[in-house]
């Protein structure tokens, strides 16, 4: 079961954000992840224009078998590629994803210690890139779910995940469990 984390001063509304310390061989595996998903992205994009559509359901009848084969891609990775770039047709923002993935509560999970992401990517699953040491003593495991999370690379070969996490459930009495 994957670990639930808080984050001192964290809201459902305010995202995380997670200084990753991946090795030289994860970062090979992420930048190709990144190349991969960004390729994929971009072919969803020009068959939904081709076909005129923003439909999700209709892009992945159209994509799917196409990015799995030709980009790699896990079938979660595909799906959440398809995702994006309809949601990139709908709201066009230009520029804003050549280094992103976005991942889901079934492509990457916290470590039970906060010290390390598990990660899926093109070649399989990172087990344990680990978090940046001064964030990690902030990071505590709690109530937090995992909603999403957006994987993205800086200069200088660094990398960060955005992560949102769901409010906490209230009781009927109004507070927190």
């Amino acid at each position: 079961m994957p670990a639930k984390i808080t984050y001192d001063g964290s809201t459902p509304e305010a995202p995380l954000v997670v200084p990753l310390r991946p090795t030289p061989a994860e970062r090979r595996a992420l930048d190709a992840t990144i190349a991969a998903f960004g390729a994929a992205c971009a072919v969803v994009m020009d068959a939904g224009r081709a076909a005129e559509t923003t439909s999700n359901a209709l892009l992945h009848r159209l994509c799917y078998r196409r990015l799995r084969s030709t980009y790699g891609l896990n079938a979660n990775l595909a799906i959440r590629g398809i995702a994006r770039a309809a949601r990139r047709l709908k709201q066009p923002q230009p520029g804003r994803d050549e280094a992103l993935i976005d991942y889901d509560a079934r492509t990457l999970r916290f470590a039970r210690d906060g010290a390390a992401v598990s990660l899926a990517s093109q070649h399989g699953r990172l087990g344990a890139v680990r978090v940046d040491l001064d964030f990690r003593g902030r990071l505590r495991l709690g109530t937090g779910r995992l909603v999403r999370a957006t994987l993205r690379r800086l200069p200088g070969c660094r990398y960060e995940l955005i992560v949102w996490l769901a409010a906490p459930h209230e009781h009927p009495s109004g507070t927190a469990p």
